[in-house]
């Protein structure tokens, strides 16, 4: 099994929500300058522009709405592949994976627990949007009040947007970029990592061969350094629960489980199927 599968298909779909508002902030950079420049009358922004300039607004409501949708859209494909790959890799550790474990009436807290997932990735997703829009908002309607220059007002709306809608860097905002497309990447990659928790959660406690697990690192950044220390240590299954359930233990967090099943008492194994 390889350990860090999960990690790069996870990263790979924090680069394509990145890019949804990496996209989203080119184009709304544009039609900002363009709509300026269009509905302004002189270099100052007059009282008369007010209406064109709510007009702008109600434009830029509809852009990030769409791309809303489109970030939504992504989310369930996104936990559906998350419980595909768990179980691939739950098969590569388990000596006989028992897939019932994940049907029925036994499976209702894993299914609960990722619908609450899903709708808190939604939710998140739709927050910077709204984080997007509220900053362009603040800058046209203080420029409205000042009369500032138009092109000063559409630098100012750039660089706030242009802030808020692209990673910081080329990993994705690892190390501290606020940015709304950073912050997606980085909600993608550790919520479908809690995905996969749940889903070693529910193996784990309906699987009574397990003895317990050891939780690896997985690489990646972990400012507290809390990841690297606990990594290797054996932990049984009263404490292994508790242990895969604070995974993620942070944002971009990467570490990943291994079962240690009970060792098999064969003299006691060849008595039972003597008798």
């Amino acid at each position: 099994m390889d350990p860090y599968r999960f990690d790069r298909w996870s990263l790979g779909q924090a680069w394509e929500l990145a890019g949804l508002y990496a996209q989203a902030h080119d184009h709304l950079a544009r039609e900002i300058e363009e709509r300026l420049r269009r509905v302004l009358a002189g270099e100052e922004l007059s009282a008369r522009a007010t209406l064109r300039l709510r007009s702008l607004i109600k434009h830029l409501e509809a852009e990030l709405d769409r791309l809303t949708t489109q970030a939504v859209g992504r989310i369930r494909p996104m936990l559906d592949r998350a419980e595909e790959l768990t179980r691939e890799e739950i098969a590569a550790m388990a000596q006989e994976p028992q897939w019932n474990i994940f049907e029925g009436s036994a499976a209702a807290e894993y299914v609960r627990q990722g619908t609450l997932l899903e709708q808190n990735m939604a939710s998140t997703i739709k927050g910077y949007s709204a984080d997007l829009l509220g900053r362009v908002k603040r800058i046209l309607n203080l420029a409205v009040i000042e009369r500032r220059p138009w092109n000063q007002t559409a630098r100012l709306i750039q660089r706030a947007y242009g802030d808020a809608g692209r990673p910081l860097g080329s990993h994705l905002g690892y190390y501290g970029s606020t940015g709304a497309a950073a912050q997606a990447a980085r909600l993608v990659v550790t919520e479908l990592a809690r995905a996969r928790s749940l889903g070693h959660q529910h193996y784990v406690k309906h699987d009574s061969d397990i003895a317990g697990i050891v939780v690896h690192h997985g690489g990646g950044p972990c400012r507290t350094g809390v990841c690297p220390r606990r990594a290797g240590r054996y932990m049984g299954r009263e404490n292994a629960l508790a242990e895969i359930a604070r995974i993620p233990r942070h944002p971009w967090c990467r570490c990943y489980v291994q079962y240690i099943y009970q060792k098999l008492d064969w003299a006691q194994l060849q008595a039972e199927l003597t008798a």
